[in-house]
């Protein structure tokens, strides 16, 4: 079977020998668009089908996405053609979690205000924050989110969920459903983005969602750039109704030099990295390989969607 190879970049370094070995006929991307794309059985990447139409690959039976995030992709007109596609659920939830312990634990701590002073070489005394007893709100409840409650329980704080309809989910000490928001996002010290983007989030954080937080808040978004407007936080963040935001996902990416947010007080620019980590790779690899050999054998796939 013929598999289109598309994109190496989140996979670990032999992978691509490793498909030839079990048997596959494999294409790199040497040109682009790809020559006789109606040759290809099989395709493993995320990014081809953001800027190509799938419409040519008109025998393409399988797809299995390096991301978790699928908002960019053609997935619709992708099943209509009949194509099972997987995406990339459960590979990069722990590393995502560690980054937004470390970014909340930041804030509590007023790190970046300690490390301004330390430049400054000036010694002040500072009051910080325990963890115990903070109200965490988590938009969204699935993989990702349930990585960052289970790391964050310890701590003896109240995590919160968000979903569709406010179903009961592990490591949640409560939920409630999205539509309720807005009347309730005052009540939480920290508040966590882990939504993909659609018709629901797109901009669901826009000014008067911002202005409705706890004065002081913490904002983390690992979720999409577009769920939240970018210049409503960065001047909440100056006018210091915001406490701190740390932000990997953008609404364009590379941030753009003209983006209020570069210099926004007590913010960090993170680029697209908190998914990293020296076992994604692999992940991923154990992850593709059980999902080709269970298509290929007619079994149910993992993740699909």
């Amino acid at each position: 079977m013929k598999l289109f190879y598309s994109d190496a970049r989140p996979y670990p370094a032999g992978f691509e020998d490793e498909l030839k070995m079990l048997g596959f006929d494999v294409v790199s991307p040497t040109q682009n668009p790809l020559d006789h794309p109606e040759s290809i059985d099989l395709m493993i990447g995320s990014n081809y089908f953001v800027t190509h139409d799938p419409a040519p690959f008109v025998n393409l039976t399988f797809l299995q996405l390096n991301s978790a995030g699928y908002d960019k992709i053609p997935v619709s007109k992708l099943k209509d053609m009949g194509v099972v596609v997987c995406n990339a659920r459960g590979v990069y939830g722990q590393p995502i979690a560690e980054w937004v312990v470390m970014h909340w634990l930041i804030a509590l701590k007023q790190a970046i205000e300690v490390y301004r002073m330390q430049t400054a070489k000036s010694w002040k005394n500072r009051s910080v924050k325990e963890a115990q007893d903070q109200e965490i709100l988590i938009l969204g409840t699935g993989d990702i989110a349930n990585e960052i409650a289970k790391r964050m329980c310890p701590f003896n704080v109240k995590i919160t969920g968000v979903n569709r309809d406010g179903r009961s989910v592990p490591n949640f000490d409560t939920t409630f459903a999205l539509k309720e928001l807005k009347d309730r996002i005052s009540d939480y010290d920290c508040v966590i983005l882990t939504l993909p983007l659609n018709q629901d989030s797109r901009n669901l954080f826009c000014s008067s969602m911002i202005d409705a937080m706890k004065p002081g808040a913490t904002l983390i978004n690992i979720g999409r750039g577009g769920i939240l407007d970018e210049v409503a936080l960065a001047r909440a963040l100056n006018e210091g109704r915001i406490g701190y935001s740390a932000l990997d996902v953008f609404e364009v990416e590379p941030l753009p030099p003209e983006s209020p947010l570069w210099d926004a007080k007590n913010s960090v620019v993170s680029p697209h990295i908190s998914y990293s980590g020296q076992y994604s790779k692999e992940r991923l690899a154990k992850l593709t390989l059980r999902n080709l050999d269970k298509f290929i054998h007619q079994k149910e796939t993992e993740n699909r969607l």
